[in-house]
């Protein structure tokens, strides 16, 4: 079998069913998530994120995609490379363009690359590569891949704090997992919520109203606003999913006297919750403990949801009783002296984040008998 490859500027160029029958479900692969991105602007031209997807075609069958993206910055990516780009700098090299497969502004796990068999996968691996190579780019990156490239990409490291659903019926048998003084803790942050006049509730899909979203919506650009400068998403995009995603959306809503005032955004699949965005209008003290964290356990007990992915960085998880994990992501660099030079950086960077890893789940709240 011989591949064809084609670049595309647009998912709306591949029918959604020919897309989908390629990205087994995957929420941030899908042709409704990037074509939300695509259509809302929140990627495109300005953003620094310029859609180049590759499409393998056998004759002119589709058997494999790749969303890909010519990178002009690092921002919301959540692999940070600005040492890479500043050791290209000294060199007087360019650092940008750069290629990425990634889900945008989403450090969410999953596979970046699909394909028929594994065969067609590789060769979408090596074809982009190739493109990176033919148009002078610095590097290709896949970030967050839980499909691994070979020996010959670089892996990088990072940790993120998941919960596992073992099997708990109710909240409280979680809690009887913990240790005494964890228990204790969390019982008090709960119950200083449950205190105050505030209605919290869970909204899936199309049962969340139009009030529902502009709360989100300001909470949303206030956050994004404090972490980043300049939100990443535009409100068109929350638009698209809420009507074509919406049976993959859960919300968290506090209420305060029937309006809104505070938002947890997430996205289900068959065997995850994965938190995304989070906001509020007014303070009130483990809101965001609550509606981030417990609210999604709580969910996730009551669905049989096996896996919570409550997004980047976050220490604190681990004492709500999210575990350490390694996640990874994969990087080639063009030129050969630095793919050496970052190769010795990465391995050393590996070897501090698994002596973190072990430290940090020393620190889990489990008794030992369940941790």
């Amino acid at each position: 079998m011989t591949l064809n490859f084609e670049i595309i500027d647009n998912v709306s160029q591949i029918s959604p069913t020919e897309w989908d029958m390629l990205t087994d479900n995957e929420i941030f692969g899908s042709h409704a998530f990037l074509n939300a991105l695509e259509v809302s602007k929140s990627v495109g031209e300005g953003t620094g994120w310029q859609s180049a997807h590759l499409v393998a075609y056998d004759n002119k069958d589709i058997v494999g995609v790749m969303p890909l993206w010519v990178k002009s910055h690092s921002y919301g990516e959540y692999v940070f490379d600005h040492a890479f780009a500043d050791a290209y700098e000294r060199s007087g090299l360019d650092y940008y363009p750069k290629l990425l497969a990634a889900a945008p502004f989403t450090p969410v796990n999953g596979k970046r690359i699909f394909a028929k068999n594994d065969k067609i996968r590789d060769e979408l691996l090596e074809a982009s590569l190739n493109i990176a190579k033919q148009n002078g780019f610095s590097s290709m990156h896949v970030n967050f891949a839980t499909d691994t490239p070979n020996e010959n990409w670089l892996e990088r490291h990072n940790i993120q704090y998941h919960f596992y659903n073992r099997e708990y019926e109710t909240f409280d048998d979680l809690l009887n997992a913990l240790s005494s003084s964890k228990r204790k803790n969390i019982r008090k942050e709960r119950a200083q919520v449950a205190a105050t006049d505030l209605n919290i509730k869970t909204k899936i899909g199309v049962d969340i109203t139009q009030t529902d979203w502009d709360c989100f919506w300001e909470c949303y650009q206030d956050t994004g606003a404090r972490k980043w400068g300049t939100p990443y998403l535009t409100r068109r995009f929350f638009d698209e999913i809420s009507s074509t995603m919406a049976k993959k959306i859960v919300m968290f809503v506090a209420y305060e006297d029937e309006k809104p005032i505070a938002c947890a955004l997430n996205f289900r699949e068959e065997n995850r919750l994965i938190g995304r965005y989070w906001g509020c209008l007014a303070e009130y003290k483990f809101l965001h403990l609550e509606l981030c964290y417990y609210q999604a356990i709580d969910f996730a007990i009551l669905h049989k949801i096996p896996l919570i992915e409550a997004g980047a960085q976050g220490e604190h998880k681990i004492a709500r009783g999210y575990e350490p994990v390694i996640t990874k992501s994969y990087h080639s660099f063009i030129h050969p002296e630095f793919h050496k030079v970052i190769d010795r950086f990465i391995r050393q960077e590996r070897s501090g984040i698994a002596a973190y890893l072990e430290d940090a789940r020393a620190h889990l709240p489990y008794k030992k008998e369940t941790s």
